[in-house]
C-alpha cells in the first residue's frame, strides 16, 4: 500500500480530492491532508510518503520548491502536480525535478485515476529498485567489502533474524503480508537466510505465530535485536553455525541468540556412557532407556551440538556391539554412515532403543535356553523322586512360574515336560530291568512310588511290552 499527501491550500479542492482517491480502489493511503505547504514539508520530511499531490501556487512555499526540498531527502518521492489555466510555464522548471504528472483544475474523475494508476506503477518500480539497491548495499556489508558502507536509509539499532538459507523462499512468502507494513528488509548472504527492520520492533511471538500459520517444516530461527553494525556482521556469521539445530524440533522454532550461546556440558556423554553401560551389566534394561530418554533431554534442553550428537551415538552404538555381541537386523547395516545423514532426533533415538530391545529379545531367548537346560538336569537328578512335577520344579529349585515355564519348555524343546520326563523314566528302567532288579523295584527307583500297576501300563504303552516280556526278551537274545 503506497502512502500519498495532498497540499493545497483550497480545503474544498484538497478534501475533493482526498474522497476521489479513496473511492478509486487503488492501494493508496492518504496518510494527510495539508492546507499549508509549510506543514505539509515538517510532516514529510519525519514521516516516509511514496506520492504527493500537490497544487503548484499557494502561498509561503510554491509547490515546486516543496517538491524540491522533499526530492533532496527522497529522490524516489513521486509527485503530481495540480495547475490552473495557463500554469504550464511551470512544465521545464517542474520536469527538471523529475515531475511528470500534471492535472489541470478542475480535477476530472478519470484524469486523476488514470494519473494514480501511471503514478502508482512508477512508485511499485521505485520501490523494487530502492529494496534491491539496500540488499545490495547491505549484503556488501556484511560480507566484509570496504567498498560499501550500511544504507543510509536505515537507522541502528537493527533487529535481526537469521536462518538456513535453504528456506529462503519459505519464509520471504511467509513475510510477504507484513513486509512493507514493518519496513522488513529480506535476503541471503553465505547460506544465511535473514530478515530485519530498524523503525518498528516486531514481538517475536506475532512473528512465530505467523510461521506457524504458514509454514510446515522444522526451521530453525535466530533472532537479536538492539545491535550496532559490528554485533550485526557478528551475529550473521555466528548464526550459520546453529541452523542445524532443526535437528530438535519438528515445526519452525525462534531463538533468541543469547540464549543459543549458553555453553553446553562436554562431560555430558562421558557421565552417561559410564551409567548407560551399568545398567546393561546388571540387565536393567528399563534404567538404560530411561538413561536414554533423559540424554537427549538434555542434549535438546542445551541445544547440543548436532555433528557432536551423531559422532556420539555412533561410539555408542560400537561400544555395545562389541560387548553385547548379537545378530543384527538390517537397519543396523553401515549404521554410522546413515546416522550422520539423520536430521531429526527422534530417528537417532530410535535407534539407540531399538538396539536395546534387540539386546532384550537376545537375553530372553538366552534365558529360556536356560530353563530347558535346568529343567533337564532337574529331571536326570529327581527322576526317581515321586513328587517330581511342573509345579514342585518350578516352585521349589527355579522360583519361576510353573505355567511359564512349562510354556518356555515345550516352545523350545518341541515337547511337554511330562513327556520327556516319562521318556527318561522309561529308559532308566530298561537299564534297571537289563540289572535284573525286580519291576516292583525298578516302579521306586524311577519314581513310581508304591504303584507298581500303573508303570506296568505305562512301560508296555511305551515298550509295546510288559517289564516281564521286555526281560524275557533281554535274556533271548543274549542266550543267543
Amino acid at each position: 500500500m503506497s502512502k500519498i499527501v495532498i497540499v493545497d491550500d483550497e480545503p474544498l479542492i484538497a478534501n475533493g480530492l482526498k474522497k476521489l482517491i479513496n473511492q478509486s480502489n487503488y492501494p493508496l493511503e492518504v496518510v494527510s491532508v495539508f492546507y499549508s505547504s509549510k506543514k505539509a514539508l515538517e510532516y514529510c520530511s519525519t514521516h516516509t510518503v511514496d506520492v504527493i499531490l500537490t497544487d503548484i501556487n499557494m502561498p509561503e512555499l510554491n509547490g515546486l520548491e516543496l517538491i524540491r526540498l522533499l526530492k533532496e531527502k527522497n529522490p524516489t518521492l513521486e509527485a503530481i502536480i495540480l495547475t490552473g489555466f495557463g500554469s504550464y510555464s511551470y512544465a521545464k522548471e517542474a520536469i527538471t525535478l523529475g515531475v511528470h504528472h500534471f492535472l489541470e483544475k478542475p480535477i476530472r474523475k478519470f484524469e486523476l485515476e488514470e494519473t494514480l494508476r501511471k503514478v502508482l506503477i512508477k512508485t511499485e518500480k521505485n520501490k523494487i529498485e530502492q529494496q534491491l539497491f539496500i540488499k545490495e548495499q547491505i549484503e556488501r556489508f556484511l560480507s566484509n567489502s570496504d567498498c560499501c558502507s550500511w544504507p543510509s536509509e536505515l537507522d541502528f539499532p537493527m533487529h535481526l533474524y537469521t536462518y538456513d538459507s535453504t528456506y529462503y523462499p519459505t519464509i520471504y512468502n511467509a513475510l510477504e503480508p507484513i513486509i512493507d507494513t514493518y519496513s522488513i528488509i529480506s535476503g541471503h548472504i553465505k547460506k544465511t537466510g535473514y530478515f530485519l527492520f530498524s523503525d518498528t520492533f516486531v514481538d517475536t511471538n506475532q512473528v512465530l505465530s505467523l510461521f506457524k500459520e504458514l509454514i510446515d517444516k522444522n526451521i530453525f530461527i535466530l533472532y537479536s535485536y538492539n545491535l550496532n553494525s559490528e554485533s550485526l556482521k557478528n551475529n550473521i556469521n555466528q548464526a550459520r553455525n546453529y541452523f542445524d539445530r532443526q535437528f530438535y524440533f519438528d515445526e519452525v522454532t525462534i531463538y533468541s541468540q543469547n540464549d543459543i550461546f549458553k555453553q553446553w556440558n562436554p562431560e555430558l556423554y562421558t557421565q552417561f556412557q559410564l551409567n548407560f553401560f551399568k545398567a546393561l551389566d546388571k540387565r536393567e534394561l528399563h534404567l538404560a532407556l530411561t538413561l536414554i530418554d533423559q540424554l537427549f533431554i538434555e542434549y535438546k534442553k542445551s541445544l547440543y551440538p548436532v555433528q557432536l550428537v551423531r559422532l556420539q551415538i555412533i561410539d555408542l552404538l560400537e561400544t555395545f556391539f562389541k560387548r553385547f555381541p548379537m545378530n543384527k537386523d538390517p537397519l543396523f547395516i553401515d549404521y554410522a554412515p546413515k546416522i550422520m545423514l539423520l536430521n531429526n532426533w527422534k530417528d537417532v533415538h530410535y535407534l539407540v532403543t531399538h538396539a536395546i530391545h534387540l539386546l532384550e529379545t537376545a537375553l530372553e531367548v538366552e534365558n529360556e535356553s536356560s530353563i530347558v537346560k535346568k529343567v533337564n538336569l532337574i529331571i536326570e537328578k529327581y527322576y526317581d523322586q515321586e513328587q517330581l512335577s511342573m509345579k514342585w520344579l518350578a516352585n521349589t529349585l527355579l522360583f519361576l512360574n510353573p505355567d511359564y515355564v512349562g510354556k518356555v519348555y515345550q516352545q523350545q524343546t518341541g515337547q511337554r515336560f511330562t513327556t520327556r520326563l516319562t521318556n527318561y523314566r522309561i529308559e532308566k528302567a530298561k537299564e534297571l530291568l537289563n540289572d535284573n532288579y525286580k519291576v516292583y523295584e525298578v516302579s521306586s527307583m524311577v519314581g513310581f512310588g508304591n504303584s507298581p500297576e500303573y508303570f506296568v501300563q505305562l512301560f508296555k504303552k511305551h515298550v509295546g511290552k510288559t517289564p516281564k516280556q521286555y526281560t524275557i526278551k533281554q535274556k533271548s537274545k543274549q542266550t543267543l
